[in-house]
């Protein structure tokens, strides 16, 4: 045809027809993608407590000695999403009663966390909903409690099928299990075992850098989630003959410039190297209902199956993230990273 006529770009043309192809969708998938989202106030707020605004998930099961038996025990971390400190607890077993008993530990240990996110799993959103059952029997049986639990946890949870939008913890549980294989190897440790190496592990991953690593000797040194950790001076300061209520002054002073100067830093070093990289600085074509699509399943690879947008949830940039598909058994939600758009509206292309 080509040799007879000429086709006013024609590349074009056929690139537009494969594109709006259905069947050409079905064997070319690819995800329908996004610009990338601003960074959330979680990860960008400075001067906020430690833990405030925390990442949660649980990792791979250990092999523990109980007894002349041998059981496998969970790990859960706990994540700062702001400084990338982290906080892990032994995991009984994955039900809901097991499940409240580290979150339990870790409030008490440390800051209440203001915001807890965490993936959708089962039995995290069984836990929500116990610790705000819970909620309301105290603000009945007691005023006081009432006013504790008034401001209570914030449990937040990704899209099923959203393990990007926890990369924060999912890196940091790698880091974890990097650690631990370099100190545990093969070995079957019991639980008082398990639970100091736990320690040990968090203790060496709060003091890695998360900053550049000085080249010289007279360059600050980087910064590190343990210099929040640790504020509190290791022993007296020099006050002379101070009186009591002055050395407690001046020890408080002492931390409040600690804490500031590690924000400053942190504004100044750390905040930066968050936006180096940008993925996806475009944006493209929005979901709308009833749009034919195919959820990406890595399960099953070869059995994906023809869905249809029921409803579509937008980000607070106006650009659509998750949507609400129909498929032939039920109604899921996913990210929009998990779909490939076939067939819709052609307004937004």
């Amino acid at each position: 045809m080509f040799e007879k006529y000429w086709i006013p770009k024609g590349r074009q043309l056929l690139d537009k027809i494969i594109r709006h192809c259905v069947t050409c969708g079905k064997n070319n998938w690819v995800s329908a993608p996004q610009r990338q989202a601003d960074l959330p106030p979680d990860t960008t707020t400075a001067g906020k407590a430690l833990f405030a605004f925390t990442g949660f998930d649980c990792f791979s099961p250990f092999i523990v000695k109980q007894g002349q038996k041998q059981t496998k025990l969970q790990g859960c971390i706990f994540t700062c999403l702001t400084t990338r400190a982290i906080h892990l607890e032994v995991l009984a077993s994955s039900d809901i009663d097991a499940l409240l008993n580290p979150v339990t530990h870790f409030v008490s240990r440390r800051e209440k966390p203001k915001r807890l996110q965490s993936d959708n799993g089962t039995n995290m959103l069984r836990a929500d909903k116990e610790l705000r059952a819970a909620a309301k029997e105290r603000a009945k049986s007691d005023k006081l409690r009432a006013a504790l639990t008034k401001e209570g946890i914030d449990w937040v949870f990704n899209p099923p099928a959203a393990s990007h939008m926890g990369s924060t913890w999912e890196r940091q549980i790698r880091t974890v299990r990097k650690v631990l294989r370099a100190i545990v190897g093969l070995q079957v440790l019991d639980y008082e075992h398990l639970q100091t190496h736990f320690c040990e592990v968090e203790a060496i991953v709060s003091k890695r850098p998360i900053t550049p690593v000085p080249e010289g000797p007279y360059e600050l040194q980087a910064l590190t989630p343990a210099n929040l950790l640790r504020l509190g001076p290791k022993g007296a300061l020099p006050l002379g003959g101070a009186t009591l209520s002055a050395t407690y002054r001046a020890r408080w002073a002492h931390v409040q410039f600690l804490a500031n100067r590690f924000w400053r830093r942190w504004i100044k070093e750390y905040l930066p190297q968050l936006r180096t990289q940008q993925k996806a600085v475009k944006p493209h074509r929005n979901f709308h209902p009833n749009d034919l699509v195919m959820i990406a399943d890595d399960n099953c690879p070869t059995q994906w199956c023809l869905d249809r947008v029921m409803e579509v949830k937008y980000g607070k940039d106006g650009l659509v993230r998750q949507v609400l598909v129909k498929t032939a058994r039920s109604t899921v939600l996913r990210p929009v990273t998990k779909l490939c758009f076939l067939d819709g509206s052609l307004d937004d292309c």
